[in-house]
């Protein structure tokens, strides 16, 4: 059940990507284009998902989202984009709101960046910047993108946030073969 939960929300993510690629070029309805396969409650608490490849339906609910220990899939990115697909469905964002954009940072940050070669460095530089908005919507936009592992996420909490006394996940054969910098 536990690697079913999991491609389960893979595929609830894949669903929404794409229907929000139809929805930008089709000429009927972008509300009915974006939940396609999709039934959204307007709490946001309880989303029907309809599998048309393997004939079945599945509910995902935040609460089990919330508690469940993902392996793979960044957990605040599904949590963050039920939020904006809520908001969508009750008409408080555009279209082209509900999916995060994968910003480059910009000048100025890449400037403090380029200042240190290590990410551990890099992010306690950032910290000393974080009144700084260009930084901090950097660090947001990092910390929900759907490629962030469970280990930048702890470097940033560990280091940008300064959250104490956590406890370091396993890195990736990548996070353990290459140096980690932000860029």
């Amino acid at each position: 059940m536990m690697m079913n939960f999991e491609k389960e929300i893979d595929y609830f993510l894949n669903l929404v990507e794409h229907n929000i690629k139809n929805a930008k070029t089709t000429k009927k309805s972008k509300t009915k284009a974006i939940f396609f396969n999709l039934n959204l409650k307007l709490d946001g608490e309880e989303i029907a998902v309809y599998n048309m490849g393997k004939k079945y339906a599945y509910t995902l609910y935040t609460k089990e989202i919330q508690d469940f220990n993902f392996k793979r899939v960044n957990k605040s990115y599904v949590l963050y984009v039920i939020e904006r697909l809520t908001l969508y469905a009750n008409n408080k964002i555009k279209l082209d709101e509900i999916l995060p954009k994968e910003d480059k940072p910009t000048k100025n940050v890449r400037e403090l960046l380029k200042q240190k070669n290590n990410i551990s460095e890099q992010l306690r530089l950032l910290r000393r910047y974080s009144t700084d908005l260009e930084v901090h919507e950097y660090i947001d936009s990092i910390y929900i993108q759907r490629c962030t592992t469970k280990y930048i996420q702890y470097l940033i909490d560990r280091y940008y946030f300064n959250i104490k006394g956590l406890k370091t996940p396993k890195r990736s054969l990548l996070e353990r073969t290459y140096k980690t910098i932000l860029e």
